[in-house]
């Protein structure tokens, strides 16, 4: 059983060892413990007072991350595998929605402030917990403040629909825990190496999908298939 496949075997996952060891379970070698420690000299460089608003807290991260930093999404390179691993994330300081999601939260963990990853179709995002009116911020796009009105309006841009109905809406902007963000991280990589014909690749996502929901059907049927296909070459 690889490291990544016995952590996932816990009942509760904390985001950043799972991501970490999901990196080391992509590269042989690599020290999670490394990519843990580099979250924590990122998170040290920033300063927020203790009294802070969430509000300020927002500010200054994005301030510190996107200002200072230049995080960003990878627009050049959207699917490459290396935007779904986070020691890669952090080194190059650009990924997918997800990542630089799983980066902003991680960081204002650090610093005891609560973000909350948003499962929103198609575009990962978050939002700061509790914190009313409620408004949204956007990682790939370097902390865009999104209000609810705005976020509805991208979904019905890219769907083609005229409205989402309030329990769709409900599911759409819930929080989302770590084994759901795991899971869409490691289905981001298998489809990128589908798409490249990196059945190798492919068939790790599949595993630690499963490491994760045992019971997924769909990834059973998808672990057979790349195994058949595997054995075809």
């Amino acid at each position: 059983m690889s490291a990544f496949a016995d952590y996932a075997s816990q009942p509760q996952l904390a985001l950043d060892q799972g991501a970490a060891l999901l990196a080391a379970d992509e590269e042989p070698g690599l020290d999670p413990a490394a990519i843990l420690r580099a979250l924590d000299e990122l998170a040290s460089s920033l300063h927020i007072p203790g009294r802070s608003s969430p509000i300020e807290a927002v500010a200054r991260l994005n301030h510190r991350l996107f200002a200072e930093l230049g995080f960003a999404g990878d627009d050049a390179e959207y699917d490459h595998p290396d935007n779904s691993h986070l020691g890669r994330v952090l080194s190059r300081r650009r990924g997918l929605p997800i990542l630089l999601s799983l980066v902003y939260i991680e960081v204002a963990r650090r610093h005891g402030v609560g973000i909350d990853g948003i499962g929103f179709p198609g575009h990962f995002i978050v939002s700061p917990r509790g914190v009313e009116p409620r408004f949204f911020i956007d990682p790939f796009h370097k902390g865009l403040i999104l209000r609810p009105d705005r976020l509805l309006q991208r979904l019905c841009e890219g769907t083609g629909a005229r409205g989402v109905d309030p329990d769709a809406w409900a599911r759409f902007t819930a929080a989302v825990d770590a084994r759901h963000i795991l899971y869409r991280m490691n289905n981001n990589l298998k489809a990128a190496w589908i798409r490249r014909g990196h059945l190798e690749g492919a068939l790790r996502a599949v595993n630690r999908n499963l490491a994760l929901c045992p019971a997924d059907a769909a990834e059973n049927v998808d672990r057979e298939r790349i195994l058949l296909a595997l054995s075809r070459r």
